[in-house]
């Protein structure tokens, strides 16, 4: 009964050195191959199957070879970087991450906008229009600059025409926009401005001389420089055609500083003008975006 013990003992010792006795090559496809190693070079890996040693000697290519586990239990790393295990031709395609995104979200993507406002070329001006939108483009405030060409104001600035040769210089301007649904490539918008309007012109007054005991009256010519300031109340179309080109149309109303001289000129025109003097203000712009 106790020879029977060792023999058992004795079987799984053997069993256990012989399982310990195989080298384990492991394949970059993911196959193993029981085997004994018998040598390695540069490029290769020779050896012998373990279920058949005494048969043929095999060589098999480093880049096939992921890495060796020996008898001792050791494992060294032959191919770092493995080829893939795909078919030839056949590339790993990872699936596309869906970014979501609110409808025309491109068209929002620029806050930045300068206009040119083609109405405004009627009286010979040269607008521009900086709109910078804020607070998620509920909101843009709103820069105004225009030069005048004219040599005397025309029939647009109709109250400053009844000044003796006045001609408007430029115009300077301010305000925020509203706008009722941010998200829409159609926007309505409301809004207030400050306008500045900067012309010049002719002050004739009447004065009266003695010369030589002879009362006479002439006209002294003056040139005068004076300021328009007026209050408009917007109203708008703001039309997104693309990430980068906007249009946009509006009317504004409101109502103008009172200005003595112009008051006088309209009075003695049979026009009784002594308050403020009603102002509009119209735009059709073409925008262009940028971030």
């Amino acid at each position: 009964m106790l020879r029977g013990k060792y023999l058992s003992l004795l079987f799984f010792v053997f069993l256990f050195h012989l399982v310990r006795s195989q080298d384990i090559i492991y394949l970059n496809n993911g196959a193993k191959v029981k085997a004994v190693v018998k040598e390695l070079n540069v490029t290769t890996v020779r050896y012998k199957n373990f279920d058949n040693q005494d048969g043929p000697m095999y060589v098999a290519n480093k880049k096939d070879i992921l890495f060796i586990e020996y008898q001792n239990g050791t494992i060294e790393i032959i191919n770092k970087e493995p080829a893939s295990i795909l078919p030839p031709g056949q590339e790993i395609v990872l699936p596309k991450k869906e970014i979501p995104k609110g409808p025309y979200e491109l068209h929002y993507s620029n806050k930045n906008c300068i206009y040119l406002n083609g109405l405004a070329l009627v009286n010979s001006d040269i607008a521009v229009i900086y709109d910078r939108e804020i607070a998620k483009s509920r909101l843009s405030l709103v820069l105004l600059g225009a030069y005048n060409l004219n040599i005397q104001t025309n029939y647009t600035n109709r109250y400053i025409q009844a000044l003796s040769n006045s001609k408007k210089n430029y115009d300077l301007g301010v305000g925020i926009n509203y706008y009722t649904q941010a998200k829409r490539k159609t926007q309505y918008f409301v809004g207030v401005m400050v306008k500045c309007m900067h012309y010049e012109y002719v002050r004739e007054t009447e004065v009266e001389e003695n010369l030589n005991g002879i009362i006479y009256t002439r006209t002294k010519q003056e040139n005068m420089n004076n300021f328009q300031v007026a209050g408009l109340l917007i109203n708008g179309l703001q039309f997104r055609i693309t990430p980068f080109f906007t249009y946009r149309a509006f009317l504004g109303l409101g109502l103008t500083n009172k200005d003595d001289d112009i008051s006088k000129a309209l009075n003695e025109n049979g026009s009784q003008r002594t308050r403020s003097f009603p102002k509009a203000y119209l735009g059709m712009c073409v925008g262009y975006r940028f971030y």
